[in-house]
């Protein structure tokens, strides 16, 4: 890793599993096998990390919709019943 730039970005790809393979054998190649464990390490966690932010961003906007359309409905009952 040349620079912090670069390792950013090798460690955004790692954690979105995007063509990591490649990124795996070239630090297998220059680092040895001891750097195994951090690609392991951030797959793992990343990952998770990640689809439980997702997770999280479509409950909440799936709240606020049923919120929502709850109050509609309650506004259109009322009206009904002011009849």
């Amino acid at each position: 890793y040349d620079s912090f730039n670069w390792a950013f970005l090798a460690l955004f790809r790692l954690m979105t599993q995007d063509y990591w393979e490649n990124l795996f054998q070239l630090t297998l190649r220059a680092a040895g096998k001891t750097y195994m464990v951090f690609f392991v390490v951030v797959i793992f966690l990343g990952s998770f990390y990640l689809i439980n932010l997702i997770l999280a961003v479509v409950a909440m906007a799936y709240a606020e919709q049923n919120e929502a359309t709850m109050q509609e409905a309650l506004e259109k009952e009322k009206e009904f019943h002011d009849m």
